[in-house]
């Protein structure tokens, strides 16, 4: 090869390339065919803290516990997904402490469907299968997250983690019923300096995930327990 024809070949190859990330950059991104209601987020405004636990949040562990671990979590986020089978444990691991979740779905990118996952699993709350329905939905997040339309997927995993009234269910979420809680927990995210999921804060304070493992995590929380 001569060094002319090699050089066109160079050319040739940048330009493609160029006109690869050109088409990657200008390409809307997938958007979910559920039409929810979204949230304005110039309202959000800053907080010190997470609110005070009410009826109205979804609590691992002892609702009593003197001490108080916020989560704020994207349903379609896999590091959500990796994490939630240590959250399980958290409450009977760490002292006196309840685990409460909170909604922070990163959408529509990257996660298309997480507003979608957030209403649908306050309509599984509803009917008292929260936890159940979250959990399962962490365990099969690949067969719904890429769905043009998760709706039927998640009517499926509904119905095998209990929930009995599925047309309530839908119903539900098709309405966005639950707006007003998930944008209470989305913009307190936002005012807290949540910029990441899962973001987790203990007694007020942010737990920084560094390293993911429960001997990191207890060690961070130790100085801030409630005695």
């Amino acid at each position: 090869m001569n060094k002319k024809t090699s050089v066109i070949i160079t050319v040739v190859v940048v330009l493609f390339l160029a006109f690869g990330f050109l088409l990657y950059k200008i390409s809307p991104p997938p958007v979910s065919a559920l039409k929810l209601k979204e949230f304005d987020f110039s309202q959000v405004k800053q907080v010190d803290r997470p609110r005070d636990v009410t009826a109205e949040d979804h609590v691992r562990g002892n609702r009593e516990a003197k001490n108080t671990l916020v989560v704020y979590e994207d349903i379609q986020c896999p590091a959500c997904r990796a994490f939630n089978p240590t959250l399980q444990q958290l409450p009977s691991l760490l002292k006196d402490t309840k685990v409460v979740f909170r909604h922070y779905p990163l959408y529509p990118t990257p996660h298309m469907n997480a507003l979608s996952a957030a209403y649908a699993s306050e309509a599984a709350g509803a009917q008292g299968k929260f936890w159940e329905f979250v959990d399962m939905m962490y365990e099969r997040q690949n067969e719904w997250s890429n769905e043009k339309n998760p709706l039927e997927k998640m009517v499926e995993i509904a119905a095998a983690a209990g929930v009995s009234n599925i047309e309530q269910f839908k119903k539900d979420i098709l309405e966005s019923k639950y707006s007003e809680k998930i944008q209470a927990d989305n913009f307190e995210a936002v005012g807290v300096g949540a910029d990441a999921t899962p973001t987790l804060m203990f007694n007020g304070t942010k737990i920084k995930l560094t390293s993911g493992t429960l001997e990191d995590l207890t060690k961070q929380v130790e100085p801030l327990y409630i005695k």
